[in-house]
Parts: C-alpha cells; structure tokens; sequence
C-alpha cells in the first residue's frame, strides 16, 4: 500500500503546474537575455559585486516541504528561464513563502511558493565602468 502512495505522490508532483512570474528592478540597466543553462543557482551571495537585475516568484498547487522544493527541477528549470530572460546569470536569495494551515497558523515545513533575486555578476569590466575609472 505504502509503495503505491508513493508512486501517486510523485506522479502528482511530477504533473502539477507552475504560477512564474518576474520582473526587472526599476534601476536595472537592460541586459541582453542569457541561455537559461548558464544561470547559477546560487544558496549565497557571491562575495564579488554584482547587479540585481530583478524578482522571480513562482507558486504551485497545494503544499511541499521545502528539501521538495529545493530538489525539483522544474521549479529550478523556471527560476533559470526567468533570470535568463531579465539578462542575469544566477538566481540566489531564494524564500519559501511558508503556507498557511487551518486557522491562519504556518506550516514551518511546507511551502506553495518561493521569491529569488535574479543578478548579474559583474565582470571587471563593467566594475571599472561602474566606479567611473
């Protein structure tokens, strides 16, 4: 029995659809959109500088606990997508937006969308240019 809970559970999971949207920083410069395999998905901040570009949100059907969230790679696939379109080239500051249960109390482990930070790494490059040298 349990076996065939589990097989309905990831089926379930492997077919739910996504709510993705992003939008660009009102003072981030336009960037040229990026093949979305070469966005990092970044668990910090780089420590060099870099240029927040925008905002992705993404929400889905019912609730997952957040290692689900994390491991899914069609929730990693959108966040690459939408950096990818804003120009950036990682995706970090990623929150699970906790949901909430029966009588407004939050489920510490279980989440039905995610905020990240789209960036773009500078180059030495556009740092020189950045500090006017």
């Amino acid at each position: 029995m349990r076996t065939i809970a589990a097989a309905l559970l990831t089926t379930s999971c492997a077919l739910f659809s996504l709510d993705v949207s992003s939008q660009r920083a009102a003072s981030a410069p336009q960037f040229e959109p990026l093949d979305p395999q070469s966005v990092a998905i970044l668990h910090q901040r780089p420590a060099s500088s870099y240029t927040v570009v925008g905002t992705i949100r993404i929400g889905w059907p019912g609730v997952r606990t957040d290692q689900e969230i994390l491991d899914d790679a069609k929730i990693q696939n959108s966040l690459r997508e939408q950096a990818a379109r804003l120009g950036a080239d990682a995706v970090t500051d990623i929150v699970l937006i906790p949901n909430l249960g029966q009588r407004g109390r939050v489920h510490e482990f279980f989440a039905n969308s995610l905020v990240a930070t789209a960036i773009r790494i500078n180059t030495p490059k556009e740092t020189h240019a950045a500090s006017g040298r």
